[in-house]
């Protein structure tokens, strides 16, 4: 079941090399890129059902998570009386043990992004655009990780409800969720790459210390490994959006998005270092260190559509 998983995330093809995530697309990949990027989404995904927020082809996915459970056999590797405490802590506890600081990292690393996303389409609902729009895809996609980062810890024997973030970073999170595209995308894009990067240790880390298990792993490397796979289509569609100077201003606000998102996820400081994620959320595009996760919205070279029809990227400011 796990194969077909992992076929679904997108995760049989080879990887494509890209530019640093800072360094403009050409105005050709730019226009090019809604059609090509939707059509690989649709191919993946299914079709978005607007009123419930899922994808024909993740249902089905999904259907046959719940068919065909996993669980990892045993003594617990995380105790839950100490995770339902520290969950809702927003500095846990001294000296907890590797496996439930990555629970937790699980727990809390999406609830930012989910909950706005929650909190634009309760206030705006779906971009015109509808089931022709990226976004849309984009934004059913963040609903989806949720679900996955629940079903990964349920393999451990963790069951967990998902909270809103506190304080300031949920009055952020709700400002940006209604903030103007052209405003928010330059953020989105820092806050991408830090997500990528944790998604990407936290695969790492699992595979470190659930290796005594097999089938579980496998479980949970398909699970992460699919967020990682739509985080990466995040980023290069974000990047397909901003010009030279925005892409400017979001390298020069990296460390600040970065600070602020860590600062929200002490867990995941103290479990890899707040300059390991850091370091590693700036490596994307330059070292190849997505290779073992295929990348299937890569941008690839094109040539400009000769057409006078208006693209997305036309619509878009040119900076």
């Amino acid at each position: 079941m796990d194969r077909r998983l992992l076929k679904a995330a997108g995760m049989t093809h080879p990887t494509s090399h890209v530019s640093h995530v800072f360094d403009p697309m050409p105005d050709a990949e730019r226009a090019a890129f809604d059609a090509r990027y939707l059509s690989q989404l649709r191919a993946r995904d299914g079709l978005p059902e607007l009123s419930t927020r899922t994808f024909t082809l993740r249902e089905a996915l999904f259907r046959d998570l719940v068919e065909n459970p996993v669980r990892r056999a045993g003594r617990p590797v995380v105790d839950p009386e100490v995770f339902a405490r520290n969950h809702l802590l927003h500095e846990p506890e001294p000296d907890l043990d590797e496996p439930m600081l990555w629970a937790l990292c699980m727990a809390k690393c999406n609830r930012g992004e989910r909950h706005g996303v929650d909190y634009k389409l309760a206030r705006k609902g779906f971009d015109s655009g509808g089931v022709d729009d990226p976004f849309t895809y984009v934004e059913i996609e963040e609903t989806y990780h949720t679900r996955m980062l629940v079903d990964a810890l349920r393999v451990i024997g963790v069951e967990v409800e998902l909270v809103p973030p506190r304080g300031l970073t949920r009055w952020v999170v709700e400002i940006f969720g209604v903030a103007p595209r052209s405003f928010s995308d330059v953020v989105a894009l820092d806050a991408e790459l830090i997500g990528l990067a944790m998604f990407k240790l936290l695969l790492e880390k699992a595979r470190a210390l659930f290796a005594d298990q097999p089938a579980p792993l496998a479980r949970i490397e398909a699970l992460l490994g699919g967020i990682v796979v739509d985080e990466i289509g995040h980023i290069h569609f974000l990047r397909s959006r901003l010009g030279p100077a925005r892409l400017a201003v979001a390298r020069a606000m990296f460390h600040v998005v970065a600070r602020g998102l860590l600062d929200d996820n002490p867990e995941v400081g103290r479990l890899f270092g707040r300059e390991r994620v850091i370091a590693r959320a700036l490596q994307f595009g330059l070292d190849g260190w997505t290779a073992p996760l295929p990348d299937r919205q890569a941008p690839e070279r094109v040539v400009a559509p000769r057409t006078t029809r208006a693209s997305r990227a036309d619509l878009q400011p040119g900076w």
